[in-house]
């Protein structure tokens, strides 16, 4: 039994400002029928388009060929991870203030 490719390395793949997604999807779905080594996968949160593969040299060639295949610029780079802040447990805090009037010794 034979698994697919193992993605160990992927970069995030958005088009220039004013390009529409769907160029950049059609330019990927052609890169990875070249070149099975190489997969895609869509950030559910984010819309980013990444593209993994097996190492980074790969990568550089596939990121390469869709510049040079495609009219359009496409930026590279880390995937971005949203941070979220959870609370884990409810805090319960006693606080009383005291109201001080006057100054020193008062």
């Amino acid at each position: 039994m034979t698994a697919g490719p193992s993605f160990l390395v992927e970069i995030a793949l958005q088009p220039a400002p004013g390009v529409p997604r769907e160029d950049l999807e059609q330019a990927l779905v052609s890169l990875l029928q070249r070149n099975p080594d190489l997969g895609t996968a869509t950030d559910g949160e984010s819309g980013i388009a990444m593209l993994r593969g097996p190492d980074e040299y790969r990568l550089d060639e596939g990121v390469g060929a869709l510049r040079e295949r495609c009219a359009f610029e496409i930026v590279a780079g880390a995937p971005r991870i949203l941070y979220r802040e959870t609370l884990a447990a409810p805090v319960a805090v006693r606080y009383a203030h005291k109201h001080v009037l006057g100054g020193r010794g008062a």
